[in-house]
């Protein structure tokens, strides 16, 4: 999501500088593509590998609204959270995604719908509503 050899030259407070990079390796046009709304379909452990606040802050930046994964790393889960990016762990949704279908969250509900389909997880505590609201852990710790 984003390369390792960028992590020392390229601070994870620079979001300006991260999102020409953001997932380079693999799609050269998704910074120029991704756009405020977007929700992200992912796969097994994302997240993992040597660079995990870099991506979470240039996706936030971005303003994906969210990203519906088989699994997730957990201190890239974290990460994400501290920058306000939603991640939903939800394999069946992620299974029945095709190209071109529609996704739509709602965090209240509990509800992915995936084009046709519908799928279900725990609402999201009220707090953690809040710090996603609140673009991340410190903008909503300064409301308090």
């Amino acid at each position: 999501m984003f390369a390792g050899k960028h992590t020392y030259n390229i601070l994870s407070s620079d979001p300006d500088a991260i999102m020409p990079l953001l997932f380079a390796d693999f799609d050269l046009s998704f910074s120029k593509n991704v756009e405020k709304g977007d929700i992200i379909i992912a796969g097994e452990n994302f997240g993992c590998g040597s660079s995990r606040e870099h991506p979470s802050v240039g996706l936030a930046f971005a303003g994906v609204k969210a990203v519906i994964v088989k699994s997730v790393n957990r201190i890239f889960y974290r990460s994400s959270i501290n920058q306000g990016l939603a991640l939903l762990v939800h394999r069946e949704a992620v299974e029945s995604y095709r190209p071109g279908d529609k996704v739509i969250i709602s965090f209240d509900r509990g509800e992915i719908i995936v084009g046709s389909r519908k799928f279900y997880f725990q609402p999201l505590p009220e707090k953690l509503k809040q710090i996603i609201d609140n673009k991340g852990l410190i903008n909503y710790l300064k409301l308090q």
